[in-house]
């Protein structure tokens, strides 16, 4: 897998606390979501969280509040279809299910590496 997926620690615990969910009958999908939402940022990311000298570091917390933003509002539209919520005159489109919302973007950008292209070869 990737750093996030494999270092970060983010427990149904975490997640079930996060979302307010206090029963089990939710642990599964939540623990779907999880194991998704890490590998995404894996795949958004592209960073092997490592020093100059292959240590591996600590996955920042702010990649942990991206997972799980990004996991609380997959659970609050977890029915099929729906693709917005409104309260009174406030309106809120949801991203597509593979799209990375700006609300999870802004956690994470500051951790992004994009891949060198192009490069020249020695």
């Amino acid at each position: 897998m990737g750093a996030v997926s494999d270092r970060l620690t983010l427990t149904l615990a975490d997640v079930k606390d996060y979302v307010g969910v206090a029963d089990t009958s939710e642990d599964t999908f939540l623990t779907d979501l999880i194991t998704a939402v890490k590998q995404a940022a894996d795949l958004y990311l592209n960073n092997p969280f490592l020093d100059a000298d292959g240590v591996a570091e600590a996955i920042p917390e702010l990649v942990k509040l991206g997972c799980l933003v990004w996991i609380s509002r997959e659970f609050q539209r977890r029915t099929p279809g729906v693709t917005m919520s409104r309260a009174g005159e406030l309106t809120e489109k949801y991203a597509s299910e593979t799209e990375i919302g700006h609300d999870v973007r802004r956690h994470w950008q500051p951790y992004r590496k994009y891949p060198v292209v192009g490069g020249t070869g020695a």
